[in-house]
């Protein structure tokens, strides 16, 4: 959300947490930005990529860019509705901190001598 509250290239940028106290926090942080194209939701990120509501649905076809920040486990459950996704909105960028996605292609990988890893 960092990234996204310095640039205005995108068209909406969501942020999906579970834990309330980590929403809060980046709910802090976007009110920095002045930025009214990002938003945090407290929400399941696998309910939310599975749902059927039309607001869900509606966001998903708004959204040009997701940002994960999970690990290898958290990836490979999310992996089938990001394909999904993809599939929907071909045009959407997919991006993950530190953990590649299981058997996803990439066009681009950045890698940084920073975090240790």
């Amino acid at each position: 959300l960092s990234t996204a509250g310095g640039f205005g290239n995108f068209k909406k940028c969501i942020g999906l947490e579970y834990n309330p106290v980590f929403v809060e926090r980046a709910r802090e942080k976007v009110a920095s930005f002045s930025n009214p194209s990002i938003q945090v939701l407290e929400r399941d990120v696998v309910e939310f990529l599975t749902s059927q509501q039309e607001v869900d649905l509606n966001m998903r076809q708004e959204v040009t860019a997701v940002f994960m920040y999970l690990l290898p486990k958290g990836l490979s459950q999310i992996k089938p509705g990001l394909e999904a996704w993809k599939a929907e909105c071909p045009n959407l960028k997919l991006a993950s901190y530190m953990f590649a996605i299981p058997e996803m292609e990439y066009t681009r990988v950045d890698r940084s001598s920073k975090g240790g890893c």
